[in-house]
């Protein structure tokens, strides 16, 4: 093999890892100031980098905050698809759901900075429904996509109601905004889901 054919991938990695290091600089950097104080030149400086290598990847402060954003919703989304479906059991589901959306702002404590500065975006919303949608219809197949799909519409507006009030709250007091945001989708999907 030539090296023409090799030298790629080896590129690519290096790019990745390069974008990951300010990825993972900014989120650092998050921990200190609100994002709408974030500078690329700030995060340079965290990342150990030229402040020329931010914008090879990031056109912008915005680009960097959105992606990092997309980065904390993709994982979650791929945590909540790899977990089975228990048709028979889904508040056990629903707590398993919440659980990885709770794990992810305590994971990444900029997840709820970043929430309400970027807000969702539309392609995030789109995964995250599409989701949720199958998980309905595998449990209630008396339901058509698109009545699942504003089901999951509503769930994932009350999901970020508790968001917003977990972000709000002293981290002593957070456990009750998911204890309760638990029963009121409990209560309403019932309406949809149990028989």
């Amino acid at each position: 093999m030539n090296d023409s054919v090799t030298r790629p991938p080896i590129k690519q990695a290096r790019a990745a890892k390069k974008r990951e290091q300010i990825l993972a600089a900014t989120e650092d950097l998050l921990s200190e100031v609100p994002p709408s104080e974030v500078t690329t030149r700030m995060v340079a400086e965290r990342a150990g980098i030229p402040i020329g290598s931010v914008y090879r990847y990031f056109a912008n402060v915005e680009g960097l905050l959105h992606s990092l954003f997309e980065s904390f919703n993709e994982r979650t989304v791929e945590a909540v698809r790899a977990l089975p479906v228990t048709p028979s059991n889904w508040r056990h589901d629903l707590r398993r759901i919440l659980a990885i959306v709770k794990d992810a702002h305590d994971e990444h404590p900029a997840y709820g900075a970043l929430m309400g500065h970027v807000g969702r975006l539309e392609d995030e919303s789109s995964a995250i429904n599409s989701v949720l949608s199958d998980r309905i219809l595998k449990v209630a197949e008396n339901l058509d996509e698109e009545a699942a799909a504003n089901i999951a519409g509503m769930v994932i507006t009350i999901v970020e109601a508790v968001e917003r009030r977990y972000e709000s709250l002293p981290p002593d007091q957070r456990g009750t905004a998911f204890e309760e945001g638990e029963k009121a989708l409990e209560a309403y999907l019932a309406l949809y889901l149990d028989p």
